[in-house]
């Protein structure tokens, strides 16, 4: 709050917060990321990994008209925590309404996503991001690099995605070879 006095403005924030975590986590397109409605958010379930650890994870349905691919896909991931929290800050939070809207209607503007793109570059110290190209998304990139250098095979992450066996393997397991 003393950082961002505006209630409006620390609001927008805290969503685009949520949807660098839930982007990073579901590798969804921005623009499937955007056009995610609550209907889409199937559930949220905890869950006990293999160490031991609670981990709370999210079964969302990448509908057909939203994916770039056209293709319908459900996706399971970490992160549901995220669309926890987020769910209890949002007021329209109906099956039709928009996960990543202030209203539940209406997407945030170009320009807004822009400014808080830049903020969150700035912030972080990469004043080199735009020399880098670094956008939106780079944080489908980010995920799925990190997944292959987990080791989780190309066929998961591909389905996971929404992409073909042949791109992860030419795009993000021979950068992991090169790295």
């Amino acid at each position: 709050k003393k950082d961002c006095p505006d209630d409006e403005e620390r609001l927008e924030r805290l969503l685009i917060r949520d949807f660098v975590l839930i982007s990073t986590n579901t590798l969804l397109r921005v623009g499937e990321a955007r056009q995610l409605t609550w209907g889409d958010v199937a559930k949220t379930q905890e869950q006990v990994d293999s160490t031991g650890k609670s981990v709370q994870l999210v079964y969302l349905n990448v509908r057909s008209e939203t994916s770039k691919v056209r293709a319908s896909r459900q996706v399971i991931s970490r992160g549901g925590e995220y669309f926890t929290r987020l769910k209890a800050r949002q007021q329209n939070t109906e099956r039709h309404h928009h996960v990543f809207s202030m209203d539940g209607v209406k997407q945030l503007a170009a320009r807004r996503w822009q400014k808080h793109w830049n903020n969150l570059m700035l912030g972080i110290g990469l004043e080199d991001w735009k020399k880098r190209k670094l956008e939106w998304y780079s944080l489908r990139h980010f995920g799925v690099t990190c997944r292959a250098q987990a080791g989780v095979s190309a066929l998961d992450i591909s389905k996971l995605a929404g992409t073909s066996i042949s791109h992860i393997e030419n795009t993000y397991l021979k950068y992991s070879q090169e790295m």
